[in-house]
């Protein structure tokens, strides 16, 4: 037992250390506080910007909801409320917080209270209280904000964009007369209601959409809307088109109107000034007020309260046919009429469309009267210009005389001569798919859906098989009609719209040929009360018609499309309503309220399209029994349940169910039946998928999807990726919106991509073999949460995304690439992406880590990035490149600068901006946190950019240190200065260096103030073309009259200056200078380098720079200064100067000291004594340095290194007396004009030179002159170590004189392109024993010694390039080789079989000795051998050449003229050294080939090539070899690739093609040209080569050529054949010998040439046996038949074929030049000429144009020209008639008549009736 002390003593120690302890308690909290209370201050900021970014996403999204019309939930505008008090108290508190410790501190420093560290507890203990409780309060608000789940994306408010110029709006002088009236009335305040008005077609609409797009484009108001009204007015769809307008979401028919008014009163608030367009505005008008739209200025009372708010300004303009609508129905103030266009305008309007043709005399008259009927309507002119515009003249013709009977038809408002323009546009419609898609087009109104159009055409069978293909067709088809400008565009690219006069005749047009019924609005047709006049329409369209009610049984046996939009809820359909329409395929029923579809509808078997849209529905089973249904349309109606039966539709090709929210149930089964289905839509819709594929199951599950496997559209909603089978994949899918993820549920997409994805993801079900298809084709990717995923691309799709535009990743807390590629590999990434939107991604890091391909990013145009703290924090270095169409890094700041509060990057070092669209890059008011630590900055082909960065950003660029601009094509300046007045100096205290480049329109650095460059060392300025003067002193300022640097740059230096009479104004002449500076201004400047710049006309203001202006300055660069005096003063006057560089300028003379008024002066004693390096190129006019009585010679005494570069007209180099004592590097090159480089006495200085480089100048003879008085002393070149000489084809020998040199150091000599140099020197010559060879490249070790220079020069001379050089050369691409007199072969030793693995083509011109490319035993491999060239190499006989075995033997030729016999060796051109064994074949990628002028040449081809051998070749030209037998011998290679050959000038030639060649050798040959090949006998003997593909044959100079083809050839040959030319064969007989060739031939031939063919006697030879017994009738396609200069012709057709053979197509016949001829024209080819449209004949012996028929003596025939135009018959002298038997002529279209020169024809026609549109001369006009 205890002792009871013992348990006092401890219970009262526990009492007070309890007691103890709660007191501690109580007093530690307060002083915990009052010491922690900056922590808690901060604590509390930190929370405040969190609660600022949740707040914002809250913002956003109620934004989002408000443009949809609806509001928030009470609990987030609770919250939101808080959050704005919680923000508002705690800014408030913690400015309070800082000015009570400041006075606290103050304070206790004046008390002296320990030594000023005592802060006062009280307020300090207040202070982090108030910061503890109100920093809980927002943690509380955050974790609230966070629970709301919001949607990761909502749609945005609509962009600012100014749109294109309207298409279509022809903005002549009356129309731009108006547009200016009604701008200016809107700019006033005296009308608020403004009316356009005009008959229909004026082009109203076209001229409201351009007022639109000039009041967006001036900004005159907030927002412009436009929205079409016409004749049978929506409100609801208007009011859709102004709320999207306005940003607000209101879908069609989800709200009702009054609610609809009310969104748009209630947005039209938050705004101040608005313009509403309401286009086609009809009888009895619209109410404003209905549609929500307040009248400008007149505050509104609050239904039920008593307070008056004030809405926007809102201008209204209307347009309408008629202007007392405007006036009386609708309170218009001002009204602007639109007339009909002036006679000049409309003429105008017609030529724009149809071009310089309608001045053309065939169609000019027509045209003319064309637009006079058309009555300057545009729309009439439109339509006819476009259906006319390529249709031949007669046709212009007959629509005048269309236009002259117009149609019947009465309209109101309408001519009937504008009615038949438009008619006429619809007959001129090329097919008639094409006029029955016009016409179903108006059936179905006003902004009609494509897809609607697909559904229609589809069912009817218009459209083709397949719904993708059917769906391609409609898009050509609309294409086509807008073409015609019979369909116009509409703002959603899913509607077409029609012009109201244009749907007016279309309907006129259905409705007379009964194809279509059309009942609108209050238009109720009497045809529908006819009940027989309505049994003959095919299409019914009953568009929301106020009819009193349908019949019981509608009877149209013929009705196939049957349309009714109903706006009477009541209304109901018969049960036996559909009865009597057996025939129809397309039904549509619109916003129908039926609980049960009636009975009659299953007795529709033929319907093939069913449409119940936007309808309440119930029992819709009986839609199984549809057995023959293709499309099923339930979009946007509310039923719950899909049917079982739906499942029996076993044809059913389209469903779509989206919008229709209230479906829950779709039976299992159902889908999988529907194995042909290829579209299925579900947007929006259900989504309650089973997880597994079972029967007994409720829904369907998606493993059904598996059995559509035609499917190629698709549009789902799924819950969760778990649902989706591992083995689901889409084979043919190719259009796809498919949302995975509860978050998705609900969310609607209007976006335009055709492949959208959208993904919520996390570690454990990224494995989806469907997902990971979908992420590859993708052009739409939303990706949300992506759990476990840390690296984007290569996680999900390692192919980057090829074919992705948009991305947005959300909520995905683990990503820290979106790219990391393999180091040191460049990755190609998202080339297609236009839009990155990076969203909450608080561990990113960096966009992308590694390299990346040029096309990666490449059109990306905007960057959002939001809440990624860790990318802010890290980013060190930020580039930006190739984006050409980036403008943003965050989408709601799309129009701010790059870089602003909400996009800033505080710790960035180095930025990089190139080819971004941005027009600024920093805010104005961007803090200087931002901009501190920037290092490094680079700007390239930023176009939009004005300006780089304001003075007060670039006063926060205090670390900067390298800053480069260029291809800038819009900056003015770089530094834009806020306010001129500003004082102090304006320092860049850390920058080094400063390029500025490519910059078009840099006027100045900037402006107004002082500027400092304290650390700069390298200043580059090039190719700015308009700087002058780098300050100006103003903002605007003409810059031709001051300096580059004036004094604003250096104020405190102004003492240094001359000053006038004590006055403060400088006493200086300012002119054009560049630099006016001081010496604070570029106290470190090293380099400096100018460049183009054509308006510099000074570097330094004045004559004279003092030393200390630039102290450092040691290197100096020009390149393209327009005048020599700009450089002068400023190089003579830099002493410090080390190199000078000047290149690409027009100087004549370099060095030229001149002073005041031109005259010379000695250079400044000093001048340039430093200069060691001088680099003068592409100064083209130059023709010395500086002229010899200059007193120079001592300038460059310390000079180093001269080169001169492509100085085209120097002549001399340097004066004689010029000694370079300490040159050690002189190069030359491109100096075609130096005939030798350097005198005998400046040689003999060069006693430091240890390398000499001379290349590329063309004139040069020799390096050295001298004369023999000096070549007595040799001359030393003691450290001479290397010598080059190349590309100097002139060059004779390094001196021609007799001098002796002695080249002690020489170690590498360099001699390459000397073809003339055949002896280094005429004198002696010595090398140290060390140099063993003179090397024939720059690179590599190749080269030859011969025991000394002389000997090896002339050896190198032969050839030019060794093997082994060869070798090396594997990126050479071209090989040209002209002009070389003694090269004798290309490559020289021993080859390899990769030599030259790339080398593309091959040309050798103009080398007398060259004896082949190639000689060597071993082969040749030309692999990607593209095209070889060889011309003028006479004794050039094979390309690589060296006898094989096999071809040791010759050929004899005899020459008839020498009478010698001439002995070739038989050496192929190419021989079997080209062949390629591991391939089998040679040159297998060679395409063309031409060989010329090599008279030595006997064969081209070895008989051994392989069968691939050319394979690919395409062009052979064969031109001028004399002594070459025949072109294609007995080879195994065939030439199925070639496609033009041409033979010319091979005087020795006997045969083309040997007989047993391939038959497919010539396969795909088009164009075959064969001249002057004089002992050519025929041209296509019986050989087995075909040639079915040869389109164009010309011959010519073929003086023995007796046969041109055979009978046997034709089978499979020239079927083809288009063109034919034969000309100069002399001894050719006939063309087409029998009917046989002239059936084969003349199927496809076009056009046919004879000309100066001596022995010809016919050319269309027709046999008896084929005019009698023949009964296959060969039409042929011959347009164009010209014959001349034929003396022996006698018959053009030898006989009548009878119609056995016709010449329809002909459209052209000349003959000229065919004394021998009696006549053309066989009767019944005369007869049937009805395409022809010239007809001249010219000096021949025709006596009549068509003979006599054997049966034709007493009857009367008829002659019919249609289309003849042109008509000459001249020097005919015995001509005497057109056809001597009873006839008549008719030429309705003869324009030109040409009778002339004849002797016997007193009449034309002795029995001839003629009809011309005009009666002409020398036609007799008796009757018959």
């Amino acid at each position: 037992m205890s002792d009871p002390c013992s348990f006092c003593q401890n219970a009262a120690a526990n009492f007070v250390g309890n007691l103890f302890g709660e007191i501690f308690t109580l007093i530690s909290k307060p002083i915990i506080l009052v010491f922690k209370c900056d922590n808690n201050v901060n604590y509390l900021m930190n929370k405040v910007t969190e609660l600022k970014r949740e707040k914002e996403a809250v913002e956003n999204f109620a934004g989002a909801v408000g443009r949809k019309g609806e509001q928030i939930t009470p609990k987030l505008s609770d919250w939101l409320t808080g959050a704005n008090d919680c923000i508002e108290a705690a800014e408030k508190l913690v400015p309070d917080a800082a000015e009570k410790l400041v006075a606290d501190a103050e304070g206790n420093a004046k008390k002296k209270c320990f030594f000023g560290l005592c802060l006062n507890p009280k307020s300090r203990y207040q202070l982090s209280k108030k910061a503890k409780e109100n920093s809980e309060v927002i943690v509380d608000l955050v974790n609230k904000a966070r629970e709301f789940d919001l949607p990761l994306s909502q749609i945005p408010a609509p962009q600012k964009q100014v749109a294109a110029p309207v298409e279509g709006f022809d903005c002549f002088y009356s129309r731009e007369d108006v547009l200016e009236r009604i701008m200016k009335a809107l700019q006033s305040q005296s009308s608020s209601i403004i009316g356009v008005h005009g008959m229909p077609g004026m082009g109203k609409t076209m001229l409201a959409k351009e007022i639109k797009r000039k009041a967006e484009q001036d900004k005159l108001f907030d927002v412009v809307v436009m929205a079409l009204v016409s004749r049978n007015v929506d409100l609801r769809n208007v009011q859709v088109e102004i709320a999207r307008g306005l940003g607000l979401d209101l879908l069609p028919y989800g709200i009702r109107s009054q609610d609809a008014a009310e969104c748009i009163r209630g947005r039209l608030k938050k705004m101040k000034k608005v313009l509403i367009i309401l286009d086609d505005i009809w009888r009895p008008g619209i109410d404003l007020e209905e549609l929500g739209i307040p009248l400008r200025n007149e505050p509104k009372t609050i239904e039920g309260s008593s307070s008056r708010e004030e809405y926007a300004e809102c201008y209204i303009l209307l347009t309408s046919r008629d202007s007392n609508v405007l006036s009386d129905l609708m309170g218009s103030q001002q009204n602007f009429p639109l007339h009909h266009l002036k006679d000049e305008e409309a003429w105008e309007l017609l030529k724009r469309i149809v071009g310089d043709r309608a001045e053309s005399d065939d169609i000019h008259s027509a045209a003319i009267e064309i637009v006079r009927e058309c009555g300057g309507l545009p729309l009439a002119i439109t339509t006819m210009a476009k259906a006319l515009k390529n249709k031949k003249p007669y046709e212009w013709m007959d629509a005048v005389r269309t236009l002259k009977r117009p149609s019947s038809e009465n309209f109101d408002g309408i001519s009937a001569n504008v009615y038949s323009a438009i008619e006429l546009s619809y007959f001129h419609l090329e097919s008639e798919k094409l006029k029955k898609t016009f016409l179903l087009c108006c059936l179905m109104g006003h902004k009609f859906l494509l897809q609607d159009l697909l559904n229609y055409g589809v069912g009817l069978g218009l459209f083709a098989n397949t719904i993708e293909e059917a769906r391609n067709e409609v898009l050509t088809l609309i294409s086509k009609l807008r073409a015609a400008s019979l369909l116009v565009d509409d703002s959603d690219n899913n509607r077409f719209d029609m012009h109201d006069l244009i749907h007016d005749v279309a309907v006129s047009i259905t409705s007379r040929d009964r194809r279509g019924l059309l009942l609108t609005g209050d238009h109720v047709p009497k045809e529908w009360s006819d009940m027989e006049k309505r049994k003959d329409f095919k299409w019914i369209c009953l568009r929301y018609s106020n009819v009193d009610g349908l019949p019981e049984e509608l009877e149209s046996l013929r009705l196939t499309l049957f349309r009714l939009g109903n706006k009477n809820p009541s209304l109901q359909i018969p049960a036996n309503f559909f009865k009597g329409m057996p025939r129809l395929k397309v039904l549509d029923l619109t916003h129908m309220h039926m609980s049960f579809l009636p009975s009659s509808i299953c007795l529709l078997q033929n319907l093939h399209t069913l449409c119940l849209d936007q309808s309440v529905l119930g029992d819709i089973r009986i839609i199984g029994e549809l057995k023959n249904l293709e499309i099923l349309s339930l979009w946007q109606s509310d039923f719950d349940e899909l049917p079982r039966e739906i499942g029996q539709l076993t044809r059913l090709k389209l469903l779509d169910l989206s919008n229709c929210t209230k479906l829950k149930i779709i039976p299992p089964c159902v889908l999988a039946k529907m194995s042909i289905l290829e579209e299925l839509y579900l947007g929006n819709s259900f989504h309650g998928w089973a997880v597994e594929e079972n029967e007994n199951q409720r829904n369907a599950s998606l493993a059904e999807l598996k059995h559509l496997k035609k499917l190629t559209n698709l549009e789902v909603c799924i819950p969760d990726i778990q649902m989706i089978p591992k083995d689901l994949f889409f084979e043919n899918l190719k259009k796809f919106k498919i949302f995975i993820g509860r978050k998705w549920e609900g969310q609607y997409s209007s976006s335009e991509s055709s492949r959208i994805l959208k993904l919520h993801l996390n570690a454990s079900n990224n494995s989806s073999h469907l997902v990971k298809m979908l992420l590859k084709v993708t052009e739409e990717l939303h990706l949300r949460e992506l759990g476990g995923v840390k690296n984007v691309v290569d996680e999900l799709n390692t192919e980057g995304f090829p074919d992705l535009k948009y991305l947005n990743v959300h909520n995905a807390l683990e990503v820290q690439h979106i790219i990391k590629s393999v180091e040191g590999f460049p990755f190609n990434a998202f080339p297609s992406l236009e839009e990155l939107i990076l969203q909450n991604l608080i561990n990113l890091e960096k966009i992308f880590q590694g390299r990346l391909r040029d096309t990666a990013f490449n059109n990306l145009r905007t960057i959002t990035i939001e809440c990624c703290d860790k990318f802010g924090e890290v980013l060190r270095s930020l580039r930006l490149g190739r984006l050409p169409k980036l403008s943003s890094l965050n989408k709601s700041c799309r129009h701010m600068p790059l870089f602003n509060e909400q996009v800033a990057f505080p710790n960035l070092e180095e930025l990089q901006l190139s080819w971004i669209n941005v027009k600024t890059i920093w805010h104005v008011s961007i803090s200087s946190s931002h901009v501190a630590k920037l290092r490094k900055l680079i700007i390239e082909g930023c176009d939009n950019l004005e300006y780089l960065f304001t003075s007060s950003v670039a006063r926060d660029l205090v670390m900067l240190e390298h800053l480069k601009i260029g291809g800038c094509k819009k900056m003015g300046k770089v530094l834009f200065i806020e306010n001129v007045e500003e004082n102090g100096n304006l320092v860049f205290p850390q920058l080094r260096i400063l390029e500025i480049q490519d910059l078009p329109k840099l006027e100045r650095f900037c402006h107004g103030n002082y500027i400092k460059f304290p650390c700069l060392s390298q200043l580059l300025i090039m190719s700015c073309p308009v700087l002058k003067t780098f300050i100006s002193s103003s903002s605007s300022f003409d810059t031709g009259t001051l300096p580059l640097f004036d004094a604003k740059i250096f104020a405190s230096e102004l003492s240094s200056f001359p000053r006038a009479n004590g006055d403060d104004q400088l006493e200086v002449d300012i002119k054009y200078s560049l630099f006016w500076t001081g010496k604070a201004t570029f106290p470190s400047l090293e380099e400096l380098t100018l460049a183009y710049n054509d308006n510099m006309k000074e570097i330094w203001h004045g004559q004279h720079i003092p030393g200390d202006y630039f102290p450092k300055l040691k290197v100096l660069e020009f390149t393209e200064f327009p005048e020599q005096l700009v450089v002068q003063p400023f190089v003579f006057q830099s002493p410090n100067l080390e190199k000078l560089v000047v290149s690409r300028a027009p100087f004549q003379e370099i060095f030229k000291c001149q002073g005041l008024g031109g005259v010379e002066k000695p250079a400044p004693a000093p001048a340039l004594i430093q200069l060691s390096g001088l680099r003068l190129s592409e100064l083209h006019e130059l023709t010395c340095l500086w002229k010899e009585e200059s007193n120079l010679d001592s300038v460059f005494s310390n000079l180093k290194i001269l080169e001169v570069l492509q100085c085209s007209k120097l002549k001399i180099l340097v004066p004689s007396f010029i000694s370079f004592k300490n040159l050690t590097t002189l190069e030359v090159s491109d100096c075609h004009e130096l005939i030798n480089l350097i005198e005998y006495s400046t040689a003999k200085s060069m006693v430091q030179l240890t390398r000499m480089g001379i290349s590329e100048c063309h004139m040069l003879k020799e390096i050295m002159a001298c004369v023999d008085d000096e070549a007595k002393d040799g001359i030393v070149f003691s450290r001479l170590k290397y010598l080059q000489l190349c590309g100097l084809p002139r060059l004779a020998s390094f001196c021609s004189g007799s001098c002796s040199f002695e080249f002690v150091s020489l170690e590498e000599v360099i001699v390459m392109g000397c073809p003339n140099m055949k002896i280094f020197s005429h004198g002696e010559c010595s090398t140290p024993k060390k140099l063993q060879l003179v090397k024939l490249t720059k690179y590599g070790d190749e080269g030859f010694w011969e025991g000394n220079l002389n000997y090896t020069v002339q050896k190198i001379s032969k050839f030019l390039l060794t093997s082994s050089m060869a070798l090396g050369l594997v990126q050479l691409f071209n090989l040209k080789v002209t002009n070389c007199a003694t090269m004798e072969q290309v490559i020289t030793g021993e080859g390899a079989e990769d030599m030259f693995p790339n080398l593309f083509t091959i040309i050798l011109e103009s080398c007398p000795n060259m004896k082949c490319f190639y000689e060597g035993s071993s082969g040749l491999e030309f692999p990607w051998l593209y095209g070889i060239t060889v011309v003028n190499c006479p004794i050039l006989t094979a390309f690589a050449s060296s006898f094989s075995s096999d071809q040791k033997k010759e050929i004899t030729t005899n020459d008839p003229e020498s009478k010698e016999r001439h002995v070739i060796p038989i050496q192929p051109f190419f021989s079997d050294k080209v062949v390629l064994p591991r391939l089998q074949a040679a040159f297998p990628n060679l395409e063309w080939l031409t060989i010329t002028h090599l008279k030595n040449l006997g064969i081209i081809w070895h008989s051994k090539l392989y069968m691939d051998s050319f394979c690919r070749l395409k062009s052979l030209r064969v031109e001028n070899c004399e002594k070459l037998l025949t072109i294609f011998p007995s080879i195994e290679a065939a030439f199925p690739n070639l496609k033009w050959l041409t033979i010319t000038h091979l005087k020795n030639l006997k045969t083309m093609w040997h007989s047993k060649l391939y038959k497919d050798s010539f396969c795909r040959l088009q164009s075959l040209t064969v001249k002057n090949c004089e002992k050519l006998l025929t041209l296509f003997p019986s050989i087995e080569a075909t040639f079915p593909n040869l389109e164009r044959l010309t011959i010519t100079h073929l003086k023995n050529l007796e046969i041109l083809w055979q009978s046997k050839q034709c089978t499979d040959s020239f079927c083809r054949l288009k063109s034919l030319t034969i000309g100069n064969c002399e001894r050719l007989l006939t063309v087409f010998p029998s009917t046989d060739i002239l059936g084969k031939i003349l199927k496809s031939l076009e056009e046919l040439f004879i000309y100066q063919c001596g022995s010809l006697e016919g050319i269309f030879e027709i046999s008896e046996f084929n005019v009698k017994q023949t009964h296959a009738v060969i039409d042929t396609k011959v347009r164009e038949l010209r014959i001349e200069g034929l003396p022996r012709l006698k018959h053009v057709w030898n006989k009548d074929p009878q119609e056995i053979l016709t010449f329809h197509n002909l459209e052209s016949v000349k003959v000229s030049c065919c004394g021998s001829l009696k006549n053309l024209f066989p009767a019944s080819i005369g007869k049937t000429l009805l395409q022809l449209q010239k007809l001249h004949l010219y000096q021949c012996g025709v006596e009549e144009i068509v003979p006599m028929g054997e049966q034709e003596a007493e009857a009367v025939v008829s002659f019919e020209f249609p289309q003849v135009t042109s008509l000459k018959l001249e020097v005919l002298p015995r001509l005497q008639c057109f056809y001597p038997g009873k006839h008549t002529t008719v030429w309705p279209m003869l324009k030109k008549f040409c009778f002339s020169h004849f002797n016997q024809a007193k009449r034309v026609d002795r029995h001839e009736q003629l009809d011309f549109p005009v009666q002409l001369p020398h036609f007799s006009m008796e009757k018959v």
